[in-house]
């Protein structure tokens, strides 16, 4: 009898679970949970509101806050916290602003931090992870040629200043990424680039990549050249071509469509995994792919 009511209560509850799934998978919101105008435009209002506490200029050195030409915004901003962020950051202002470009009223501050982020490069020969002395030990995932076009095309900016733009992200990939005048610190294997820092250890290095920290490198970041870093020196090569055409500089811009093929040749030969159909950091200490 005992048996025969557990039975009993064990089936009930399979097809409550049953019941509740399928509930869950049809369950189709309300009208009145529905966004409408009023929430949109209250949503907006206070992105708008946010910008200005995140706006911050200080032009020139602090200690060891670095000095910027141009207003820029940091990551954060909370009034209750006790620490509050002074300094720009490379690829966190490349996020930011991809909601500003639609704007007009935009124009002056988003331009403006892409020219804060190429005077870093010239005057330290590289963007630091972010506008301190303590961290220029190391960059951040290179995104200033998307950036630039970004703004190029969002705003309707003069080819002079794209082409004086593209110039500066050319001292960075090859300085920084391809390590022209430090070499083996980024460029290490078969012309693919690697994440770094100054002090060669693998945690720092994992923190340029961003994802500090992930289980990506298994803790030894240095052994490998990455997936994203080098799709977007991809990138960058292919950007460096695209204005080379632009300016009928077609013996250069053919240069830079053979070093992007190579690349991507070795990409394809290291990182793609047929079985699986995805990409994977490549350990080249250990000449295999990554698990992640």
């Amino acid at each position: 009898m005992i048996d025969k009511a557990k039975k009993s209560a064990a089936k009930a509850k399979t097809t409550a679970k049953k019941a509740a799934l399928k509930t869950t998978r049809l369950l189709i919101p309300s009208k009145k949970n529905e966004l409408n105008a009023e929430d949109v435009q209250a949503a907006r209002e206070y992105i708008e509101s946010y910008w200005k506490k995140l706006e911050r200029f200080h032009p020139k050195d602090d200690e060891s806050l670095l000095g910027l030409p141009k207003p820029y915004l940091v990551p954060s901003y909370d009034e209750t916290a006790s620490f509050d962020y002074n300094e720009l950051y490379y690829w966190d202002s490349f996020f930011m602003v991809q909601g500003m470009f639609e704007n007009p009223e935009r124009k002056e501050l988003v331009t403006g931090i892409a020219e804060d982020l190429m005077h870093l490069m010239k005057r330290f020969s590289v963007i630091p992870n972010a506008s301190r002395t303590y961290l220029m030990g190391r960059s951040q995932p290179p995104f200033l040629t998307t950036f630039i076009y970004e703004a190029y095309n969002a705003y309707g900016l003069d080819r002079e200043w794209l082409k004086e733009a593209i110039e500066v992200a050319k001292d960075e990939y090859a300085t920084v990424w391809q390590g022209v005048k430090k070499p083996n610190e980024r460029l290490v294997y078969k012309g693919l680039s690697r994440y770094y820092d100054i002090n060669y250890l693998h945690d720092l290095a994992e923190a340029e990549s961003g994802w500090d920290m992930t289980p990506r490198f298994g803790r030894k970041a240095l052994n490998y050249v990455p997936v994203d870093l080098n799709a977007l020196l991809y990138k960058y090569e292919i950007d460096f071509a695209r204005t080379a055409r632009m300016f009928d500089q077609k013996r250069e811009a053919a240069m830079w469509e053979q070093l992007a093929a190579a690349r991507k040749r070795t990409m394809n030969d290291l990182m793609w995994d047929k079985l699986r159909g995805l990409y994977y950091d490549y350990n080249y200490a250990k000449e295999r792919r990554g698990t992640i």
